[in-house]
C-alpha cells in the first residue's frame, strides 16, 4: 500500500473536518491502484496474416506457341450450271448432307436428248455405209478412196454423239464431294442461266485452319507436326489436328507464314469463318516443376516467390521459362515439394514474415475431383 506523507505545517488544516474526508479518499484511492501498474495498458501484439499455399508439383510439360487462324472449310463451291435451262427436279434439301455422285439439280434435257438420239442415228448409218463398202473393195467395185471415206464421216458422226452425250450429261448438276448442301437461290421452274450460283456446297470434316505464323517462329514449323485450337465463340471448346501444308515464301510485309492445318471437326460442331486460337507443339513432353502464375511476382526486374519455411514466408528469386494455361515453368529457386504462398503477397510487406498457412482452394476442389 502507497503512504500520503503530509506535511506537518498541513496536518492541523487537514485534520478538519473537510480535510479529513479528503485524506481518507485519496488514502482509499491509493490503496485500491495495483502494484506496479503503468499508466496506460502496452498495446497488444498482432497476430500472423493469413496466406493461401500449395505445393510446387511436377507436371508434364511440351513447349510450344500460339497465334491466330480461322476456320475454312476442307472443300467449299458454288454449284453453277454450264448451259441455260429450266430446272425441273431437286435432288437435294437445304442443309443437309449429300453425297458425292448424288443429282443436286436436274435441267429440262429434252433438246440435248434429241439431238443425241439424231447423232446415233447418224452414225448408225455412217457404220451400216462402211461395211458395205468394206464388203465391196474386195472385189474391186468401189475405189479404195471412198473407203476411206466413210471412214472418216462414221469418225465424224461418233464424234457428234460423244458431243450430244456430253451436252446432255451437263443438264444434270452433281455433288463433286460429300458434304452439305447450302441454301439454294432458285426456285423449280425457274430458267437459270451459264454460270450462274445455284447453292453452296461444303464439306465441314475435316476442317482446314488458316494460321499466320510470325517469322521468328517459322523455323520450327513442319508438315504433320501436332497442333491444337480452342474456339472462343464454342466456350473455348478445343480440337487437334496437324499442319498440312506450309506456303513456301514468307509474307514479306506481315513477316509471316501461312500455314494449313487440318483438324477435326466432331459432331460438326466447327463452321467456317470461326477464329481459332491455335498452339503449335514443338518438342516431346518433359517434367518440370510448375506453379501457378499468380504465386509469381516482377519485383525489381526480377522474378520472386514467397516460400513456406516453418511458421515463416521468405522471400526468394526464381528462374521462370515458359507459362501456360495459368502455370508457369521454375527453372531455378525451388524444388519439388517447397510449399509458396499463392495469394495474399500483397500482405507481406518484409522479405521474411510469420504468416498463418491456407490451403489454397483450387489444390483442394482438383483434389475432389
Amino acid at each position: 500500500m502507497a503512504l500520503l506523507l503530509i506535511s506537518p505545517l498541513l496536518r492541523p488544516r487537514l485534520l478538519r473536518p473537510a480535510g479529513l474526508v479528503m485524506v481518507l479518499s485519496l488514502l482509499t484511492l491509493a490503496a485500491c491502484q495495483p502494484a506496479g501498474s503503468a499508466p496506460a495498458a502496452s498495446a497488444k501484439k498482432k497476430p500472423p496474416v493469413s496466406v493461401e499455399v500449395m505445393p510446387v508439383r511436377v507436371g508434364e510439360w511440351q513447349s510450344s506457341f500460339a497465334t491466330l487462324g480461322t476456320l475454312r472449310a476442307n472443300e467449299s463451291l458454288a454449284l453453277r450450271p454450264e448451259v441455260a435451262g429450266r430446272v425441273t427436279a431437286l435432288g437435294f434439301q437445304e442443309g443437309a448432307s449429300v453425297r458425292r455422285g448424288q443429282l443436286m439439280v436436274q435441267l429440262d434435257d429434252s433438246a440435248a436428248r434429241a439431238e443425241l438420239n439424231q447423232a446415233q442415228a447418224n452414225r448408225k448409218l455412217a457404220e451400216a455405209d462402211l461395211g458395205r463398202a468394206r464388203s465391196l473393195v474386195a472385189s474391186g467395185l468401189i475405189a479404195v478412196n471412198e473407203v476411206e471415206r466413210l471412214q472418216a464421216q462414221a469418225a465424224v458422226t461418233q464424234a457428234a454423239v460423244d458431243k450430244a452425250r456430253s451436252a446432255l450429261s451437263k443438264t444434270r448438276l452433281l455433288a463433286p464431294f460429300d458434304g452439305r448442301a447450302g441454301l439454294r437461290q432458285f426456285s423449280p421452274g425457274e430458267l437459270v442461266q451459264p454460270g450462274q450460283a445455284l447453292v453452296t456446297l461444303v464439306s465441314l470434316s475435316p476442317m482446314k485452319l488458316d494460321v499466320s505464323v510470325p517469322e521468328r517462329e517459322a523455323s520450327s514449323l513442319r508438315v504433320g507436326q501436332a497442333v491444337s485450337a480452342t474456339i472462343p465463340a464454342l466456350n473455348n471448346f478445343t480440337v487437334t489436328g496437324q499442319v498440312q501444308a506450309l506456303e513456301p515464301a514468307l509474307d514479306g510485309a506481315a513477316r509471316a507464314q501461312q500455314v494449313r492445318v487440318l483438324v477435326a471437326n466432331p459432331a460438326g460442331k466447327l463452321q467456317p469463318g470461326l477464329s481459332a486460337q491455335v498452339r503449335f507443339l514443338q518438342d516431346a513432353p518433359r517434367q518440370v516443376l510448375l506453379v501457378p502464375d499468380q504465386a509469381i511476382v516482377p519485383q525489381g526486374g526480377r522474378q520472386v516467390v514467397y516460400r513456406l519455411q516453418g511458421d515463416e514466408a521468405v522471400l526468394i528469386p526464381v528462374g521462370v521459362g515458359e507459362r501456360q494455361n495459368g502455370l508457369s515453368e521454375i527453372v531455378s529457386g525451388l524444388k519439388a515439394g517447397d510449399v509458396v504462398v499463392v495469394s495474399g503477397q500483397n500482405k507481406l510487406p518484409k522479405p521474411s514474415q510469420k504468416v498463418r498457412a491456407v490451403p489454397y482452394a483450387e489444390t483442394a476442389t482438383a483434389a475432389g475431383r
